[in-house]
């Protein structure tokens, strides 16, 4: 049974990768899941507790955080496959929460894979405003970078269970995308790369404008936004961008 988690920012080509993995792979799965991600908010009680209680004291002491943690997250990861029974399966959920998640799961769940999806922080920030055009601009920063702060701590936890892709090679390399995912769960193609390029190359049904398939990566200068919110920009995204590797100014 191959267990693939989809993670990533929100706006960064989740759902488009979920959708494959359940119409084209025929995984089973759901939009989104957001079940492995209350394990994120298990962690930050444990930060709670420890602050509150002295240490050695208590029953949560005696019996251990990584025995609790990891009876956690073993019952969750056992009531999905009670749900879906033995078919391979797929968890999307985006956001830092279940970025923050992975680590556990992949430490927990033997079988777990995972795909982190990315995004250019211009084109996320730019995608996101036009979904949900009554959140703030700051806030569409904070969601993207937040998730690229989470990702760089979860990264180096999930070893060889990871495998990278970038919003853009599902577009401009849709036959190169795939065969690495082929490769990154043992599995045949099912697909021709005919069927693939048609898949990719019809867009998601998530997408608020049409595919840039020019591959040019945005600039900051060019984009429609006050000075302030450029300065903004830089300021929250600016880090992540140069981690990453995102040109931008």
């Amino acid at each position: 049974m191959r267990k693939v988690f989809i993670i990533g920012a929100h706006r960064s080509g989740t759902s488009k990768l979920a959708a494959y993995f359940k119409e084209e792979l025929e995984f089973a799965g759901y939009g989104e899941s957001h079940v492995y991600r209350m394990l994120s908010y298990a962690q930050d009680g444990r930060r709670d507790i420890i602050s509150d209680i002295p240490k050695d004291a208590f029953e949560v002491n005696r019996i251990g955080f990584g025995p609790i943690m990891r009876s956690m997250t073993r019952s969750l990861d056992r009531l999905v496959s009670q749900h879906h029974g033995d078919a391979d399966r797929f968890d999307k959920t985006p956001g830092w929460r279940m970025i923050q998640a992975a680590p556990l799961v992949h430490r927990y769940v033997k079988e777990s894979t995972f795909i982190h999806l990315q995004r250019n922080g211009i084109s996320n920030v730019r995608s996101n405003m036009r979904l949900w055009p009554d959140r703030t601009f700051e806030d569409a920063c904070q969601m993207w970078a937040a998730c690229m702060n989470a990702y760089e701590k979860a990264r180096p936890r999930l070893g060889k269970r990871l495998l990278e892709l970038d919003m853009n090679d599902l577009i401009q390399r849709p036959w190169e995308s795939h065969c690495r995912i082929m490769d990154h769960l043992e599995m045949e193609s099912p697909l021709s790369q005919d069927q693939v390029e048609e898949y990719f190359g019809r867009g998601s049904t998530t997408s608020t404008a049409a595919l840039d398939t020019t591959g040019v990566p945005p600039r900051l200068q060019d984009q429609p936004w006050t000075d302030a919110q450029k300065a903004q920009f830089i300021k929250i995204c600016g880090p992540a961008m140069d981690r990453m590797g995102y040109p931008y100014r």
